[in-house]
């Protein structure tokens, strides 16, 4: 009920596009915890796979895109 009441307010204050950042954070986030805290082994793989990630997000933003725009 809390996470949900959050997750609205989020939406409501921020737009639906940086609620989504949230959403595409976690297997990241999820990803450095389990190296931290388990000791998990951390692949080029997973590196890969956080770089898409972010590489996503910034075209998302849509601050690249107005920079390459502007040239």
């Amino acid at each position: 009920v809390i996470a949900n009441s959050l997750y609205f307010r989020l939406l409501e204050t921020a737009g639906a596009t940086n609620s989504a950042f949230a959403g595409f954070l976690m297997p990241v986030t999820a990803t450095f915890l389990g190296v931290i805290i388990l000791g998990e082994t951390f692949t080029i793989l997973q590196i890969a796979g956080a770089l898409l990630i972010a590489a996503g997000l910034l075209i998302m933003d849509g601050r690249i895109l107005r920079v390459f725009r502007q040239r």
